[in-house]
């Protein structure tokens, strides 16, 4: 096992192997902190075969003073399924641990960790167990379900934290389910630790992506998996986080790397979303001048009345004309901002976005106004991500090298996403754009759009896009993301 460290969340610095010695495979861990010490547990093997194959049926536990030294708790805490309850030959593996009462070690501990329970429920893939000390273990029921209108699924759990006074259980999922055809993770509540869960159907999509990417070309991981792996809770400095990985195909090598952190947000109607963390500005280092009025617009190429371009000072209007026939005749407005960026280094985009209603029929009203970013991989080809007004925001491969505008759909964020789904027209948005490398985080008004890939080898010049209506882009600033 390796380890980092960080004083602020966002500069790591690498510390190594702190486990390299263990006698045994190390499978997805948990750290905790119970009592005076932090306890760590990981799936692994019992050595026990099924089929010639050995399974993942044991969890394996480790204390620590200080996160960096290690000692394994031996044989006796080693846990296996409770054949009362679970399948001997299921898995066993890593668990969340939570206080059941915060703020009172002494009252114990409350676990959550994959199982494959024997009722008759075969898509219930969650184990329950308690603890006095952290460390020893007793095995309980699976947790109930109340799948309500959502079908069962095969899910693996990212966390289970008390907010409010209700329990938050966040589970991964992957290929099709509901739609979403990345890893996915969808969140589910309950008002008694035991449940039952339900899932939250109007947020059900915690984080992931929703189309099969495989289809779309690409391979290895972001085939088989998608852009992001398992979220999982985290604990601040008095604050709930969120976490989640992030595959990256920078110079064409796939890798996983630690996506930024969100802060845990539950709104006003009990749905548990991502928000932009605050410890995120560390990312900020120089800033970068911004000048609108400098914008090249690059489509459509040729300067006409109907897309218009206005920049003064900070400030900057795109218009494309609404008609029921825009896309097909290559309908669409891209500007580029003056500056190229190091992609490599990283950069941080902010300011505000308002979209407006141009129509004058019945008709055209319908067609929803579209506007957002542009990311250059050559000329004439990137990817856009785009809000619309009346329900779901986009990403798209785009190609307008030919003069008109075509593009191939990668993502979607809608209905029953805990991400922003839109941008609600005549209203002056707040916008945070993250990019490193080939990767890109989108915040409006500090809740989070989406993380996805933008190319392996991106330009590093980014645009602004408008289609059918127009939208103001004001209060722009850049800055180049300090050395990680």
């Amino acid at each position: 096992m390796w380890t980092a460290s960080s004083a602020d969340g966002v500069h790591w610095k690498l510390l190594g192997p702190v486990i390299d010695n263990a006698p045994f495979n190390i499978y997805k861990m948990f750290v905790a902190r119970c009592g005076g010490r932090w306890l760590l547990n990981h799936g692994s093997l019992s050595g026990k075969r099924r089929r010639h194959v050995q399974w993942n049926d044991t969890l394996r536990f480790w204390a620590s003073d200080d996160l960096v030294h290690w000692t394994y708790l031996g044989e006796k805490f080693d846990l296996h399924p409770d054949p009362n309850w679970y399948r001997e030959q299921g898995r066993c593996d890593h668990m969340y641990m939570i206080p059941k009462v915060e703020g009172r070690p002494d009252d114990g501990y409350w676990g959550y960790c994959v199982a494959t329970p024997n009722a008759v429920e075969p898509h219930k893939t969650l184990g329950m167990l308690e603890s006095a000390d952290g460390a020893d273990w007793r095995w309980l029921p699976p947790p109930a379900f109340d799948w309500g209108g959502a079908p069962q699924q095969f899910m693996e759990v990212g966390g289970c934290e008390r907010i409010d006074g209700r329990y938050y259980l966040i589970q991964g999922a992957r290929f099709g389910y509901m739609g979403h055809f990345g890893y996915s993770t969808f969140t589910f509540v309950a008002d008694q630790p035991a449940g039952p869960f339900r899932p939250d159907l109007k947020a059900y999509r915690l984080c992931g992506n929703s189309h099969d990417l495989g289809q779309l070309g690409y391979s290895g991981k972001l085939r088989n998996i998608g852009v992001q792996d398992l979220a999982s809770f985290g604990r601040g400095d008095g604050e709930l986080l969120l976490t989640n990985c992030m595959v990256s195909g920078w110079a064409g090598v796939e890798d996983v790397w630690f996506a930024p952190i969100k802060k845990a947000i539950v709104d006003g109607g009990g749905h548990l979303r991502m928000g932009y963390w605050q410890g995120n500005e560390a990312l900020k280092g120089r800033e970068i001048s911004i000048d609108l009025t400098r914008c090249e617009r690059v489509h459509p190429a040729i300067e006409d009345a109907a897309h218009t371009v206005r920049a003064v000072a900070n400030r900057i209007e795109l218009t494309d004309p609404r008609t029921i026939y825009n896309r097909h005749a290559g309908g669409g407005t891209i500007v580029i901002l003056p500056d190229c960026f190091d992609m490599r280094a990283g950069v941080v985009l902010e300011g505000t976005l308002t979209l407006l209603d141009t129509s004058e029929d019945e008709l055209t009203h319908r067609i929803p106004v579209s506007a957002g970013f542009y990311f250059e991989e050559s000329p004439g080809r990137g990817k856009t991500v785009l809000f619309e007004t009346l329900g779901i925001t986009r990403i798209d491969r785009v190609d307008y090298s030919s003069g008109k505008l075509a593009f191939v759909r990668e993502d979607t964020t809608g209905s029953g996403c805990a991400t922003v789904a839109n941008a609600a027209e005549g209203r002056t948005h707040a916008f945070r754009l993250l990019l490193r490398l080939d990767m890109f985080e989108l915040y409006l008004n500090d809740r989070l759009v989406q993380a996805f890939f933008i190319s392996p080898r991106p330009s590093g010049r980014l645009g602004l896009v408008v289609e059918d209506g127009a939208c103001v882009f004001a209060g722009v600033r850049a800055w180049q993301v300090t050395p990680l």
